[in-house]
Formats: C-alpha cells, sequence, structure tokens
C-alpha cells in the first residue's frame, strides 16, 4: 500500500486542510481523508502534520507493509537528517522519526506533485468546503478525474 499525503494552505483564509490517500498496487483506493485544521501553521509544519497523520493511518488501519509519500521535499529532508537542529518542528520530526520505526512502514519518499494529484485535491477540498470528510472503500468524488489520472495504464 502507498499513503499519499498534502497539506492545503490559503493565506488569510482561516482553515489549513491536510489531504490523505490509501492506494493498493492497483491505485484503488481503499481509504481518502480530508481532515479540516482551524489554526494558522506555517506551510512546513503543515505539510510535517499530513505526513505524520499518513503514518498513523497506515498504523492505525493495520496495513501491514505501507510507504509514505509527500511532494514536500524540505519536509522530507528535514525527517530523514540526523542531526537534531534548533527548529520549531523538532517535537513533530519526533513523533514522525519514532513511528517511522514501526514495521509496517516502509519509509517515507519525496514524488512530484503530478504524481501526488490526489492528496492535493482532497487537501484542497478543505479549503473550499472548510469540512473534515472521509471516504472508505471508495473513491472521493471530488478527486475523480485525478484518481483516474493516476490508475495504472493497460498493457
Amino acid at each position: 500500500m502507498k499513503i499519499n499525503v498534502d497539506a492545503g494552505v490559503k493565506c488569510g483564509g482561516g482553515v489549513l486542510g491536510i489531504g490523505c490517500v490509501v492506494r493498493d498496487s492497483g491505485g484503488h483506493s481503499q481509504f481518502a481523508s480530508s481532515t479540516v485544521i482551524t489554526r494558522e501553521i506555517a506551510p512546513l509544519q503543515l505539510e510535517l502534520q499530513a505526513i505524520l497523520l499518513g503514518i498513523q493511518v497506515g498504523i492505525q488501519r493495520k496495513i501491514q507493509r505501507f510507504s509514505i509519500e509527500s511532494d514536500c521535499l524540505q519536509a522530507i529532508q528535514l525527517i530523514q537528517k540526523k542531526d537534531e537542529g534548533c527548529h520549531d518542528v523538532d517535537c513533530l520530526l519526533g513523533q514522525i522519526r519514532t513511528l517511522l520505526l514501526y514495521d509496517s512502514c516502509d519509509g517515507i519518499s519525496f514524488i512530484f506533485r503530478e504524481a501526488n494529484r490526489v492528496a492535493h485535491v482532497l487537501a484542497n477540498y478543505v479549503l473550499t468546503n472548510k469540512a473534515s470528510a472521509m471516504w472508505i472503500g471508495a473513491d472521493p468524488s471530488c478527486a475523480s478525474q485525478e484518481i483516474s489520472l493516476d490508475m495504472p495504464n493497460p498493457f
């Protein structure tokens, strides 16, 4: 399984969003969510929150093997750095690094936005609707076009 995450930020909007989608090797959605964050936080911190949420979803849903993908290179690089700096996100980094040690988690990697479209749409869903949503075993209708574009091409 692959878990894609993304953060949605609209400056001055008062609402931030996190998108998360769990997909199997065939590209089918097993779980998806759009989560509202009602406090202003920095975009990097929100991206790290999205990554943390993705790992938590994988563990809580008892997925046997999963990896996390994010389109925020800065967040991925911070997580993979071993030296502890004086960052305002050190607590989040510690939580993420601890959860990455779970046997079921195969790690975290950077992907380009074009390969992370579903999570991006789910994060932005919150900015438009100002509400959280969850889909279990069904594709989110708000991301149907992106899901079809992400599906593996038949031979």
